[in-house]
């Protein structure tokens, strides 16, 4: 069970300190013991797993859907770049993402789902990532892109655990979303050119 948790902590200390407190709740352990209690059921970390990601899935799905949005007013077009930006980021390997993704590995595989996507989109799109979080209040941000290295990489490395554990669909393995995409225009970002 030990490494279990440690394992699917991700390196993130606040994590495994709520797997070890939902496993103690969920083994009648209110207080501090005298002698040593050995959990040992591998059903505890399983339900614990559940409940620390019913919790985590307003911030993920939040975050999906807000920086999908982009800087749009939601009556007006939306970009579908960070739609697929996204989507990319939750679908690239763990590995990929600790080490972070650069914008031409991003924009191929953006390609895949949007074949007019070209890298003066894709690049005001990551220009403007770190911000779109930060106004929208999405703290602490769960992508960074890196404009000196050209690479978007995950900061919140809880999402690694939520998306591995996570029994709901993500938007993309919804039925409608090929709908709500068709409905979208991919358009190039508005350049302003004032005071130039």
């Amino acid at each position: 069970m030990k490494e279990a948790l440690l394992g699917d902590a991700s390196g993130s200390v606040g994590l495994l300190q709520r797997m070890l407190e939902e496993a103690c709740l969920i083994s009648a352990v209110y207080k501090t013991q005298l002698n040593t209690i050995q959990i040992e059921d591998l059903d505890i970390v399983e339900q614990s797993r559940n409940k620390i990601c019913t919790g985590q899935e307003n911030r993920y799905h939040g975050f999906v859907e807000i920086v999908g949005k982009g800087f749009k007013d939601p009556e007006r077009t939306k970009l579908k770049m960070y739609y697929h930006l996204v989507r990319v980021c939750v679908e690239a390997s763990d590995e990929e993402l600790l080490k972070g993704l650069d914008r031409q590995v991003l924009l191929l595989r953006i390609q895949d789902y949007e074949q007019d996507a070209n890298l003066s989109v894709l690049s005001a799109a990551l220009s403007r990532l770190n911000r779109l979080q930060s106004e929208r209040k999405i703290s602490p941000p769960v992508l960074v892109y890196n404009s000196i290295a050209r690479k978007v990489a995950l900061v919140d490395r809880e999402l690694l655990f939520f998306r591995k554990y996570t029994r709901s669909d993500w938007p993309w393995q919804r039925p409608e979303y090929a709908e709500d995409m068709a409905e979208l225009q991919f358009e190039e970002p508005a350049v302003n050119l004032d005071g130039i």
